[in-house]
């Protein structure tokens, strides 16, 4: 129990997911910036965990093209191209036509608000992000209205 008599809120993923989610929060807001030798041994003195959950989770967003893993030599952030931005808006376009598609009888007056509100939030976190701060935040305004579990799952995966 905590100070104030309240169960304490568990954290019940391993220690490899939690290692993961730091570094993909880091790399979304420029701390591991593309190109960035990671020195491993200080991610793993940050965060207070032996070398394996942080090989583990390296291994997964190398799996995903995040990180390079160089054999004996470390690890290096990935820089996203122009061209691999351009697929992904692609695939997202794509994904998104089809959430409307089969969404579109749900469409209401509010959820077309809301819409706007995420559009209008992405134009400022464009507007205010520089290329050498950070990342804009990704968001989808087909959330606002999906009621699909794996496509809301997506979106929470891709997400900051």
């Amino acid at each position: 129990m905590n100070q104030t008599g309240d169960l304490a809120i568990l954290n019940l993923k391993s220690l490899r997911e939690q290692v993961y989610d730091y570094l993909r929060e880091s790399m979304n807001r420029g701390d591991l910036a593309p190109g960035a030798n990671l020195d491993l041994n200080a991610i793993s003195r940050r965060l207070g965990v032996s070398r394996t959950p942080l090989r583990d989770a390296l291994l997964q967003l190398e799996t995903e093209g995040f990180v390079t893993i160089l054999p004996r030599r470390g690890c290096v952030v990935n820089l996203l191209t122009r061209e691999d931005i351009r697929d992904l808006y692609q695939l997202i376009g794509s994904l998104e036509a089809s959430v409307i598609r089969t969404e579109f009888p749900r469409i209401t007056p509010a959820v077309i608000e809301r819409m706007r509100s995420l559009n209008d939030e992405m134009t400022e976190a464009l507007a205010t992000t520089t290329s050498t701060t950070s990342t804009p935040p990704i968001s989808s305004s087909t959330s606002a209205f999906s009621r699909s579990r794996p496509i809301d799952a997506w979106w929470i995966w891709c997400g900051p």
